[in-house]
């Protein structure tokens, strides 16, 4: 399984000082932080699992003021083994507000990416649709597991649908297309018949090797 990765760092996320050449006043910024803190927590409370735990803002306010920022973003980003939600100043220290671990397998990651995709949109585009199509297509659903039947007779008599799916794999595989091409030319004999018979044995031999493709 290829894992996807992005950040986002939404503009409706960010907090900036009114001056672009002076700090805030720390209460006055640390209002501003607490009110963008409440969206972000809105924003991000229907992600399932992303526990969000409110940070130090004198903490927060101090390291920007030391790394002379002008802002405090907060930042979402999923990565090969978690999703995490930070704040921090944008090119200097990340503080972890919340996280969460993906999935590793393939279905329960895909179907983690698309509710990410489903809560994503134009001003926090995380998953894109294009995005989750195109993780879809490099990673491909595994068909679904068939009826296992002891006999080629038994799956004709029980499933169209199956013994269809049969015959195209059938089509795929030396062994199999052999055995297809028997049963083909005794289609029309009885079933007693020793030919068709053997049209029907050389079938159920093939069978094992087209459940091991699932």
């Amino acid at each position: 399984m290829s894992a996807y990765e992005n950040e986002i760092s939404p503009d409706d996320w960010l907090v900036s000082d009114m001056n672009a050449n002076a700090d805030d006043d720390p209460e006055v910024f640390e209002r501003k932080l607490r009110k963008k803190y409440d969206k972000v927590k809105s924003d991000t409370s229907s992600i399932d699992g992303l526990s969000i735990k409110t940070p130090d803002w004198a903490t927060v306010i101090s390291t920007k003021k030391r790394e002379k920022s002008r802002a405090v973003s907060f930042d979402l980003s999923l990565k090969k083994s978690e999703l995490v939600l930070t704040a921090g100043t944008p090119t200097g220290t990340r503080f972890i507000l919340g996280k969460k671990a993906v999935p590793s397998d393939v279905e329960e990651y895909r179907t983690f990416l698309e509710g990410l995709m489903n809560w994503s949109d134009s001003d926090h585009p995380l998953v894109t649709e294009a995005d989750f199509k195109d993780w879809s297509k490099k990673n491909p659903k595994k068909p679904e597991k068939p009826t296992v039947y002891k006999t080629y007779d038994e799956m004709v008599k029980k499933s169209k649908a199956d013994a269809e799916a049969f015959r195209n794999w059938a089509k795929t595989n030396a062994a199999g297309k052999k055995a297809l091409d028997e049963l083909t030319k005794t289609d029309k004999l009885k079933p007693a018949d020793p030919a068709r018979a053997k049209a029907l044995k050389a079938a159920d031999a093939v069978l094992p090797a087209y459940y091991k493709t699932f």
